[in-house]
């Protein structure tokens, strides 16, 4: 046998019993490899629950929302000028500071079947009347006033607002919708 067989045999022994001793020998994780993993998984647990914490909260805060603003467009929608026959509303016509230095008085124009309500029961026959306008100095001023619909469907209320010498200075109509729910009541 040539020398370089001898050492490639000897090479060869070496490594076997090398590795046979490894065999025999015990393997154990380094003392802080185990902490470093139990830290690790705690880890991931933790945020495990913080993410699902925030996607249950904003699940339930879109749901909310979201029902607060199907309730809002339901309630906006029905709370129009909606009225039941029968039934006394108080309007109130406002104005700004412009027409507020202008404006005297207030002619409102009832449709038909619309009439006044008060206590006294003196307005309820006439079709119109003039009201005059409080001026305010600060904010806006606000006509109020009372009406009733006999009959169901949409009315026309016309609003002059005049100034002294009874020239136009502005003109509103007031759409409202009267249907047959409610019950009479009496100023």
């Amino acid at each position: 046998m040539s020398q370089n067989e001898n050492n490639t045999q000897s090479n060869e022994l070496k490594t076997q019993m090398v590795f046979n001793k490894l065999k025999s020998v015990e393997l154990a994780p380094s003392p802080y490899l185990k902490t470093r993993v139990l830290a690790h998984v705690k880890e991931g647990q933790k945020m495990q629950k913080t993410i699902r914490f925030w996607q249950l909260f904003s699940a339930t805060s879109f749901s909310v929302m979201l029902l607060i603003g199907l309730y809002a467009f339901n309630f906006l929608k029905t709370a129009n000028t909606d009225g039941a026959i029968q039934q006394a509303y108080v309007i109130h016509v406002e104005f700004d500071q412009n027409d507020m230095s202008r404006v005297a008085r207030a002619e409102v124009v009832l449709p038909e079947n619309v009439h006044f309500m008060s206590k006294k029961g003196m307005v309820k026959d006439r079709q119109s009347l003039t009201l005059p306008v409080q001026i305010k100095t600060a904010g806006r001023a606000k006509l109020p006033f009372v009406v009733a619909s006999s009959v169901e469907g949409e009315q026309s209320i016309r609003v002059r607002l005049l100034d002294e010498n009874n020239v136009l200075v502005r003109e509103q109509v007031l759409k409202f919708k009267f249907a047959k729910t409610g019950e009479q009541v009496s100023l």
